[in-house]
């Protein structure tokens, strides 16, 4: 139901329905990862921060959670730290990968 909400931007609703699915079962990592990108969306940059470490410290696999965290670490003024999660992500999956084209916009800002 979170995800259909997600959907269907009722964000609030979601975020209230991640919330009570992570009380249940915090090591659910992709309510952890739609919360993330919610608060995202919401420009709440902080929270987004922490769902998205949550997830790679549970899951360090997830290509997406470094993508997500480099783009919100991007906004918070670290582009170096953006850097590196782009590329993690890239690390792990290099096709059809969104963090391929955020770190190339990333360097060729920097040069």
């Amino acid at each position: 139901m979170a995800y259909y909400y997600q959907n269907h931007e009722n964000i609030k609703e979601a975020l209230k329905i991640y919330k009570d699915i992570l009380n249940v079962d915090p090591k659910y990592t992709d309510a952890h990862l739609n919360s993330g990108i919610l608060n995202l969306s919401l420009d709440s940059l902080d929270n987004a921060l922490a769902h998205f470490n949550i997830v790679i410290n549970m899951s360090p696999a997830e290509s997406r959670a470094y993508y997500y965290r480099g783009l919100t670490r991007e906004l918070l003024g670290e582009p170096d730290k953006a850097k590196s999660d782009y590329q993690s992500s890239i690390n792990i999956n290099n096709e059809n990968n969104p963090a391929i084209g955020a770190l190339k916009e990333l360097e060729q800002v920097a040069d």
